[in-house]
C-alpha cells in the first residue's frame, strides 16, 4: 500500500519531494507499515567513509523509536530517536546527503 506511494519520487521540485517524503514516511511509521529504510549513493554532502544509512523503527522501553544505523566502511553506529526528531535528521531525507531512498514496507 505505501510502498507505492515511495516510487512517486521522481520530481524536478525538491522541496515538494522532500515533504512528500516526510509525509509519507510518518504515515506509514504510523500505519506500523515501514519495515525499514535504506538510504544510498552519499553525496559529496556526507561525511567521506559514510556507505550509508538503514533507518528502522525498534520499540526500547521508553516507546517507539527510529533506529539509524550510520554504516561506514569500518564501524556502524547506531543512535535511536523519537519519530518526530527522526524525521527531522539531516540524513534521513534524501536529497542532500544520500541520492536513493529504499523503503520496505508491509506488503512491498
Amino acid at each position: 500500500m505505501q510502498a507505492g506511494l515511495f516510487s512517486r519520487f521522481v520530481s524536478n521540485n525538491i522541496f515538494s519531494m522532500k515533504a512528500d517524503f516526510i509525509r509519507i514516511f510518518r504515515e506509514s511509521l504510523l500505519a506500523e507499515a515501514l519495515l525499514k529504510c535504506t538510504l544510498s549513493r552519499p553525496t559529496s554532502t556526507a561525511a567521506s567513509e559514510l556507505k550509508n544509512i538503514f533507518i528502522r523503527p525498534v520499540m526500547l522501553k521508553k516507546g517507539l523509536h527510529l533506529a539509524f544505523n550510520h554504516r561506514y566502511q569500518t564501524r556502524d553506529e547506531v543512535k535511536n530517536y523519537l519519530p518526530e526528531e527522526g524525521i527531522q535528521q539531516p540524513g534521513a531525507v534524501p536529497g542532500k546527503r544520500f541520492l536513493e531512498c529504499r523503503p520496505l514496507c508491509c506488503g512491498s
